[in-house]
């Protein structure tokens, strides 16, 4: 039984075949759902913008992220203690593989959290931490979020961009660079004054 694996629960088709003695047979077939787990944490990251690909948040600013518990009916825990791990990841350039794959990179050995915490959900079976990364320590994170008890993790990549990013920018560029820099990256559709 390895029920390590298991993102989650899981639905089995169970189907077998009786063949009688005149050559005639028949099918039978059920589904069961299976919890590998007593219980389940979720977690919401919330994104700074609405067109990224992966939540969005800036450095040197308090960014609440949300957890859950629930049982395997789905129904909330209160009480429960959470377990939250943040792995910095490597930058990832245009032409890496697509997926990340983040379960290898974070069960390696030599891949420790740069932070761990712990939190407890309410009666509601919600939680939350605010994570304020230094401006120095911009990048791609990877958020665990771990049930000390059933075992079940979940995670999700989220980037936090340098709060001054646009400011730096402009200092360096100048203004008129600025301006051709942000018309070429923008679209019509989705451009936003960064000012």
């Amino acid at each position: 039984e390895n029920t390590e694996q298991a993102p989650g629960m899981l639905n089995l088709r169970l189907s077998g075949k009786v063949f009688e003695e005149g050559g005639n047979f028949s099918i039978g077939s059920a589904a069961v759902r299976y919890s590998p787990y007593k219980s389940y944490v979720g977690i919401n990251v919330p994104s700074t913008e609405d067109n990224s690909r992966v939540p969005l948040m800036y450095t040197s600013k308090d960014n609440t992220i949300q957890f859950a518990a629930v049982n395997q009916e789905g129904k909330p825990l209160a009480n429960k203690n959470i377990k939250i791990e943040l792995y910095k990841l490597n930058w990832r350039w245009w032409w890496d593989y697509g997926n990340d794959n983040v379960s290898n990179y974070v069960s390696r050995s030599y891949n420790k959290p740069v932070s761990t915490y712990s939190v407890s959900t309410d009666q509601a079976g919600k939680a939350s931490k605010t994570l304020n990364i230094n401006n120095n320590e911009w990048g791609r994170y990877y958020i665990r979020v771990k049930d000390k008890e059933s075992g079940h993790t979940s995670g999700q990549v989220a980037y936090f961009r340098r709060s001054d990013w646009y400011g730096t920018m402009a200092k360096s560029m100048g203004g008129a660079d600025l301006l051709n820099f942000i018309l070429c990256t923008a679209t019509a559709s989705s451009f936003k004054s960064p000012m």
